[in-house]
């Protein structure tokens, strides 16, 4: 209990300093946080939806958020509080119930997502309903785990890999038929009842069933063979955002290649059910971006660190207890350069040295993740920078998207 409430003051310390950081920021730029600037990209799309219903290409959007903000009619800027509220609800919820460390629970509130749950997008609802699915895996409670799976269906198209995730998890983890019924067979019939539920909303809209199929392909999201370099929607920044997501579903990849290995081999996965599943959410998303999009990974990072999946990849990971050496490091370093490659790291000096930047501040999260020790002045060195880069880092992703610039 004692260990809750200190992860709570350090919740709203966090919370505390985004505030005070952001009202700092708009008293320099007095238009930073307004209506308008809150309305942009996605939420311009959801913002129609509340107000208009559905029509042509917004069908690739689902229903849940923008029929909830129609329902309560309020203004962007009272959504995005109550975004935020959901937000943080929901990652409190999750560390009471798999009680992160304290490493974990603090990186895990630095990733750069945070801007995607501040605006009216969809990602808190996504969040908040994937956590109560997790809970449910964790419990073995069918009903928050059907109810979660439910509410993440009508929240965004990704929930579609949860199906491969879900046979994959309890087939890997050899689950009596019994369980394998309900959480498999049941959960793949609650998704497919998300489903019809969506097509039903827009077609009361539209006239026309499942019509977010096609409109996902008007996007771009079709089957394809990737092409080289790997790319974004947007500058050199979020090139490499995308790219460090990219690179954690690479990892997540590696580890889902090891479970299935041990299972055709026959021998035992020491995991739970839950780890399981998110790496495996992680894996499945990473591919789907890179096959469906032809090698542009962009908004790869909403739907890597804007959920709750990333929380328990780092947790898992922490708790594998690797004891890394000053030489794995080095190697760390030495093989994101080479990954950097795909991204065309090469064609000039300055790009070189801003993925290296990059390959730096990852080799440093690494040392905190891997590192078990309380004390050491290097330990604590490492964790005040990373605690300062990366909070800066999403106060400027917060500006950026607010000055209508690119973030996804």
């Amino acid at each position: 209990m004692l260990r809750s409430l200190k992860k709570l003051h350090l919740l709203f310390l966090y919370l505390g300093l985004l505030i005070v950081s952001l009202v700092l920021i708009s008293l320099a730029q007095s238009s930073l946080l307004s209506e308008a600037s809150l309305l942009r990209f996605d939420a311009v799309h959801y913002s129609f939806i509340a107000e208009n219903g559905y029509n042509d290409f917004r069908t690739a959007f689902f229903p849940l958020f923008p029929k909830v903000w129609s329902l309560i009619g309020v203004s962007g800027i009272f959504m995005s509080m109550i975004n935020a509220l959901i937000y943080f609800g929901g990652y409190y919820y999750l560390d009471r119930t798999f009680n992160f460390s304290r490493k974990v629970f603090i990186l895990g509130l630095l990733l750069p997502s945070v801007v995607f749950f501040l605006v009216p997008y969809t990602e808190s609802f996504f969040f908040f309903s994937s956590v109560i699915a997790l809970i449910g895996l964790k419990k073995m409670n069918l009903k928050y785990f059907y109810f979660g799976l439910l509410i993440c269906a009508i929240s965004r198209p990704s929930y579609t890999v949860f199906i491969p995730s879900l046979i994959l998890t309890f087939w890997l983890l050899s689950a009596e038929k019994k369980i394998f019924i309900r959480f498999v067979l049941g959960g793949i019939g609650v998704l497919v009842l998300g489903t019809l539920i969506v097509g039903v909303i827009q077609y009361l809209d539209t006239g026309q069933w499942f019509t977010f199929f096609e409109a996902q392909a008007l996007w771009g999201n079709t089957l394809q063979i990737p092409q080289l370099p790997l790319r974004s929607w947007s500058d050199g920044l979020i090139i490499r955002l995308d790219g460090v997501a990219f690179l954690i579903g690479l990892v997540a990849i590696g580890f889902s290649l090891k479970f299935i290995l041990r299972r055709l081999q026959k021998k035992e996965i020491q995991i739970s059910t839950y780890h399981l599943f998110s790496i495996l959410f992680i894996s499945g998303i990473s591919m789907a971006v890179l096959l469906f999009r032809g090698g542009s990974l962009f908004s790869l990072n909403r739907f890597v660190f804007a959920s709750p999946f990333m929380l328990l990849f780092l947790d898992y990971i922490y708790k594998q207890g690797f004891k890394f050496k000053p030489k794995h490091y080095l190697f760390a370093f030495l093989a994101l350069e080479v990954y950097w490659l795909l991204f065309n790291s090469f064609v000039h000096i300055q790009t070189l040295l801003k993925f290296t930047a990059v390959s730096i501040v990852l080799v440093l999260v690494l040392a905190l993740i891997t590192s078990k020790r309380k004390s050491a002045m290097l330990d604590d060195l490492n964790k005040l920078f990373l605690t300062v880069f990366l909070l800066t880092f999403q106060l400027y992703l917060v500006v950026r998207y607010l000055n209508g610039d690119w973030v996804a």
